[in-house]
């Protein structure tokens, strides 16, 4: 398993026995646990109207606290849910992402999901290393 995370470039950085707190950081970001410290970077992108667009509400106060509380069960209860993503550079909260259990089609399944503060500095906006020629044309490599 370490190596296959070597080569994904993730990295475990603590493991408690009693409670299992995992954090992944790749180069640009790190996968936290949430905090009750985290209220006012997460207020920012829940209660963003254009991020929320498909829930049927964007997010008051005491939502984005209950929403920091209950990933903060799914933690104890499932040993993931929704982790706050960070700048590794800032270590400045700009969104959440994960996988959280939910009832679909009236079975319980993994769904995962990420709500990213729009200004952030990821995704195809963001300066990184060009993909080899084949994939940035979209041609297929056999």
């Amino acid at each position: 398993m370490r190596k296959q995370m070597a080569q994904a470039n993730l990295e475990i950085v603590s493991i408690n026995r009693e409670a299992i707190s995992m954090q992944l950081t790749t180069s640009r970001l790190i996968l936290r646990e949430m905090t009750d410290a985290d209220f006012d970077a997460l207020y920012s992108v829940l209660a963003d109207s254009d991020i929320m667009q498909h829930y049927p509400y964007t997010f008051d106060e005491a939502r984005v606290r209950n929403w920091i509380v209950r990933n903060q069960e799914r933690y104890r209860i499932f040993g993931f849910g929704l982790w706050a993503v960070c700048l590794k550079e800032t270590g400045e909260m700009i969104g959440d992402c994960g996988l959280t259990m939910q009832v679909i089609h009236g079975q319980i399944r993994p769904e995962i999901g990420y709500h990213i503060r729009q200004d952030a500095p990821v995704g195809p906006t963001a300066t990184r290393r060009r993909p080899p020629a084949p994939f940035a044309t979209g041609r297929s490599q056999r």
